[in-house]
């Protein structure tokens, strides 16, 4: 049970970090993308929106294959976005990549608390 709590424990904090880091480093990347910081403030609804679409399907998916499947995806679509924005040459890649990573945080997310559910209940 211990196990189980720790990865979602994980898999929870994958949502906050996603926002953190990006906020911190929102300057550093205005200036590599060549956009003003307003311009990239989008990116954090971006990321609110791809959450929000990965919430409507995933639990739903995960009640139908399993957890594990879903958590391994959303967290694999993850790195992937993360790899996609750390290599974008412009805005419009990166707002691409943030919504690309919302919907791996969202997945892990419900997977998270689905978890948990299950194991306290």
């Amino acid at each position: 049970m211990a196990r189980f709590l720790i990865c979602s424990f994980a898999l929870v904090l994958l949502y906050p970090s996603g926002i953190d880091m990006y906020l911190v480093g929102l300057p550093r990347i205005a200036q590599d993308l060549g956009a003003s910081e307003a311009q990239l403030h989008i990116a954090f609804s971006v990321y609110l929106a791809g959450m929000a679409t990965a919430m409507l399907f995933a639990g739903r998916v995960a009640d139908k294959s399993g957890r594990k499947p879903v958590a391994i995806f959303g967290a694999i679509t993850f790195i992937l976005a993360s790899l996609l924005c750390s290599q974008a040459h412009n805005s419009t890649h990166f707002l691409i990549g943030r919504f690309i990573q919302g919907i791996g945080a969202g997945s892990c997310y419900v997977v998270a608390f689905a978890v948990l559910r299950d194991t306290l209940d």
